[in-house]
């Protein structure tokens, strides 16, 4: 029974405040234990599954050029912390425009919710992130 529900079944007076109460701290106590049970399933069932740290650039020019560029995954979390930092001091300096409305949207974005991004992103080595073709060059981006 959703919690909408439950409210209607009190509104019409089918059931008293406290039973309402009580329906809808079991629900959301319910959904907070299936939520934990999935996360642990979700961890468990990566426990065995290879990790990259790498974030491999391949280009391939219609010359048959090649060229590849890894970076850790890591340097993509420090440069997010730096760019952010830095944005901080512009807005610092800057009173009005862009650079404060940025800073404003960045303060938003947590270190932790990158850092969970970027421990995602190191599951993502199967298919690759980006491959595209397009006349006779290659460009594909993949985790490694």
């Amino acid at each position: 029974m959703t919690q909408m529900e439950i409210l209607e079944q009190l509104d019409r007076g089918e059931i008293p405040a406290d039973q309402a109460i009580a329906r809808i701290t079991q629900d959301a106590q319910s959904k907070k234990d299936n939520n934990q049970t999935d996360q642990d399933n979700i961890k468990n069932s990566r426990a065995y599954e290879s990790k990259g740290n790498f974030v491999k650039i391949r280009i391939i020019s219609e010359d048959h050029h090649h060229f590849s560029l890894p970076f850790p995954l890591l340097l993509i979390y420090a440069g997010f912390v730096f760019s952010k930092a830095c944005i901080r001091i512009a807005a610092y300096f800057v009173r009005e425009g862009k650079v404060k409305e940025t800073s404003n949207i960045l303060e938003n974005i947590y270190d932790a919710d990158i850092m969970k991004m970027l421990e995602e992103l190191r599951f993502c080595k199967e298919p690759g992130l980006i491959h595209v073709i397009s006349h006779g060059n290659e460009v594909s981006i993949s985790i490694t």
